[in-house]
């Protein structure tokens, strides 16, 4: 099987010259992807909208990315596994993930929640449809979920003063003689 443009010229590959002699008989084109080309493709586009959310807070692309990074991730098996495990590798893949983080840390207190939201809800999902597909391997999750989701529990929890269980440490504050709004989205943090 072509794996690659340079493949198209290979004589040896048994199968390749019969999925050739094939198309031709049928007259049917062959379509050669390049998957290497299309995994840095793929890549890039992850990472130019990183650099949206930590340039612009685009916390609405948060479920974008996690969702490209899971589908380009290559199962432990298949044909271009090598190519993609490469491109999007557990470093690249954490380090994607750790400068989503850091931008919703750094992030004032409305974009911090919203981004721990959005990570929250895409991660939760994903960790849903693996549990509810259990024929799937472990090797095949992109990254820890529950881990991730823990990680983001303990950042909300603290940054929006409340207690591990969700309740709310500090109801009001009040800064000379003046109340401050410290409404809060509540994020599930449990499984649905």
């Amino acid at each position: 099987m072509a794996e690659t443009l340079a493949d198209i010229q290979n004589t040896k590959d048994e199968r390749w010259q019969e999925t050739k002699r094939l198309a031709a008989q049928l007259d049917i084109p062959i379509v050669v992807i390049d998957q290497t080309q299309c995994a840095k493709l793929e890549f890039d586009k992850v990472q130019e909208m990183i650099e949206l959310v930590k340039r612009d807070k685009r916390m609405d692309l948060i479920p974008t990315i996690i969702h490209k990074i899971e589908n380009n991730k290559a199962p432990p098996r298949g044909i271009g596994k090598e190519i993609r495990n490469s491109i999007f590798s557990e470093t690249k893949i954490k380090k994607c993930l750790e400068e989503m983080i850091g931008t919703i840390i750094i992030s004032d207190i409305e974009t911090f929640n919203q981004g721990i939201e959005q990570f929250v809800s895409t991660t939760k999902e994903l960790k849903k449809t693996y549990e509810e597909h259990v024929e799937v391997d472990e090797k095949c999750k992109t990254y820890d979920y529950e881990d991730y989701i823990n990680r983001l529990k303990i950042l909300y929890t603290s940054r929006n003063g409340l207690d591990g269980d969700g309740t709310i440490r500090k109801k009001e504050r009040n800064i000379e003689g003046q109340q401050l709004d410290t409404s809060y989205e509540e994020i599930d943090f449990h499984n649905q």
